[in-house]
Parts: structure tokens; C-alpha cells; sequence
């Protein structure tokens, strides 16, 4: 089974978890490649913001 198909079965919950999950991801990835330590909170703000785009 590829993974678009296994993707389409997803609840619409474990999609946005995954879709959160993958903000947080990328955002920790940037500041460690950056160099930059975020607080939690900032961390937190900035998934919101993103996952309200």
C-alpha cells in the first residue's frame, strides 16, 4: 500500500495530529540547523499560527 493510500484512511483527527506533528518537526529541525533555541511557548505560537494558515 503506498503512502497517499494509507494517508486517505486517516481520521480527520489523526490527520491534523500528523499535520501539527510535522509543524513542530520543522520547526525544531530549522532552529537546530539554525542554531537557535526556541522557548516552548514560541514553539507552541508559531504551530498555532502555522496550522491556522
Amino acid at each position: 500500500m503506498n503512502i497517499l493510500k494509507m494517508y486517505k484512511k486517516l481520521s480527520k483527527e489523526d490527520k491534523a495530529n500528523l499535520s501539527i506533528y510535522c509543524i513542530y518537526d520543522s520547526i525544531y529541525d530549522v532552529t537546530k540547523n539554525e542554531e537557535v533555541e526556541l522557548d516552548d511557548k514560541i514553539v507552541t505560537d508559531i504551530q498555532e499560527l502555522t496550522y491556522n494558515l
